[in-house]
């Protein structure tokens, strides 16, 4: 056992590189800020072999890496077995027993102070440690699903409705076999299925944002008028994606003769997403450097209304000192001020009148722009924003070793 500071093992659903998705974003930033002070090993699940140009990303703030390759026809076999233990569909897809021993092994020869779980779907994997863990929720994902249903084909409703109530019931469960417990927002911690008394316990560790790499850029043409950065592939972002090209678009060319452009870009666009593009919509689809997409464009607008979380979308191209539009929802997990870093909207109509109020008053604009990047700056540094969770790994390692 460490004498100064606790060695950390940090168990992930995914490798966490490529930052393509908001879950793998904050755990690789998080092990990132976390190697600073602690000793920290990584034991992550993946659908085959890692690149080695991915590797070496994560490499660098690991003392030793373990990845466990999970077939997809496992994966498939997994659901069904875990069906039969009460797992939710996403625990099953993602719990596989033989990796779980071979964790153990692994562990037990390393020998970690102290265990970090990221996401309720790797809690299986938490049992038979005697080390103090912690449970990172990120979301209500449970109710997540439940908000997500809408606007999908009646079958996949049904299945929504039964995966959220699963995952309701084991997010409540798995509550008491953990030693801390960390989630990503406010709403999101309310939106638990659990105890007033459980819940004041979780500790909220928001996201944060790499204030060095998005910075205001100036080495792009500003080709596009508005722009929506996603996994395009997940159902609210796809809801974005047509709310704005569908619903807000058409109200912006009815009241200014300005012929907007629009950028739709983010990782696996959903054939609903593709089928926007026309001679003044692009849907990229996934970027190297998702930069380029905000720098290439005046307006982020975001038009959200389900899902969980905090949006990390928002607050790059808020550092990046581009004028954000999003829903009061989104806003809530952020806590930005309509009119001074932000502005809010929950309507077609409202959308596409501050747009147009953006586009048309430089001054408004040009404010909004350099306040949102001094806000991120001095908020949501993934330094500022981990320390919580800092905070917590010294309390419960303290703890253990008095015991």
């Amino acid at each position: 056992m460490s004498t100064l500071s606790p060695s950390v093992a940090v168990f992930t659903s995914r490798f966490p590189y490529p930052l393509e998705r908001g879950d793998k974003l904050r755990i690789y930033h998080q092990i990132r800020v976390l190697s600073r002070q602690f000793e920290v090993y990584l034991f992550a699940l993946s659908d085959g072999d890692v690149p080695p140009s991915h590797w070496a990303q994560v490499e660098q703030y690991c003392r030793q890496i373990r990845v466990y390759p999970i077939s997809k026809s496992r994966r498939l076999w997994n659901i069904a077995r875990g069906g039969l233990r009460g797992l939710p569909l996403q625990v099953g897809y993602f719990y596989d027993p033989d990796v779980a021993a071979k964790m153990r092994e692994d562990v037990e020869r390393i020998g970690p102070d102290l265990l970090y779980f990221h996401l309720a779907r790797m809690a299986p994997y938490a049992h038979h440690f005697i080390q103090p863990k912690i449970l990172d929720y990120m979301d209500a994902f449970g109710w997540g699903m439940r908000h997500r249903r809408y606007r999908l084909p009646l079958w996949q409703q049904l299945l929504y409705v039964l995966e959220s109530k699963w995952m309701e019931h084991y997010e409540a469960n798995i509550f008491d076999s953990f030693d801390g417990h960390t989630i990503i927002s406010q709403q999101d911690r309310e939106r638990l299925p659990l105890p007033e008394r459980q819940r004041q316990r979780i500790v909220i560790v928001p996201n944060g944002v790499d204030i060095f790499f998005f910075q205001p850029y100036m080495g792009l043409e500003r080709q596009y008028d508005l722009c929506f950065v996603g996994n395009l592939g997940y159902p609210p972002n796809i809801h974005a994606a047509r709310y704005l090209v569908r619903q807000i678009l058409p109200l912006l060319r009815r009241k200014s003769n300005h012929p907007w452009k629009v950028l739709l870009a983010g990782a696996r666009p959903h054939a609903q997403v593709r089928r926007l593009a026309s001679k003044d919509i692009t849907v990229s689809g996934w970027l190297e450097d998702i930069r380029h997409a905000y720098a290439s464009s005046r307006i982020f607008v975001a038009p959200l209304f389900t899902g969980t979380g905090l949006q990390n979308k928002i607050l790059e191209a808020m550092a990046m000192g581009i004028p954000c539009i999003t829903s009061t929802m989104v806003n809530n997990a952020i806590g930005a001020t309509d009119g001074e870093t932000i502005l809010l909207a929950n309507t077609p109509e409202e959308f596409a009148n501050k747009i147009l109020l953006l586009h048309q008053n430089e001054a408004l604009y040009k404010g909004i722009s350099e306040r949102a990047r001094q806000f991120v700056e001095q908020r949501y540094s993934w330094e500022h924003k981990t320390q919580p969770l800092i905070e917590l790994v010294n309390r419960l390692w303290r703890s253990n070793r008095r015991s």
